[in-house]
């Protein structure tokens, strides 16, 4: 449905979002070639999946990165939705 560079992308624009800082920048734009709303599509469906990630039947990773090892950053991605 979307290109891993797409996705990748997006995962980036989110993981900025959740840092608290521009979710796009002029600069990645530039490296990318995709502009903040050629992402949005992807932005749905990845903040649609964080969102349903603790009522899952599979927890093991939701599980995993909601340890302190891993700084909760499942925790993180959730809380921020």
């Amino acid at each position: 449905k979307y290109l891993p560079s797409h996705i990748a992308a997006a995962s980036i624009s989110h993981a900025l979002r959740i840092a608290g800082r521009p979710p796009w920048t002029a600069t990645l734009q530039q490296y990318t070639g995709y502009s903040y709303d050629d992402l949005v599509p992807v932005l749905v469906e990845i903040k649609a999946l964080v969102k349903v990630a603790p009522t899952l039947k599979i927890q093991a990773i939701f599980k995993k990165y909601s340890s302190q090892k891993y700084l909760r950053a499942a925790l993180t991605a959730v809380q921020s939705i």
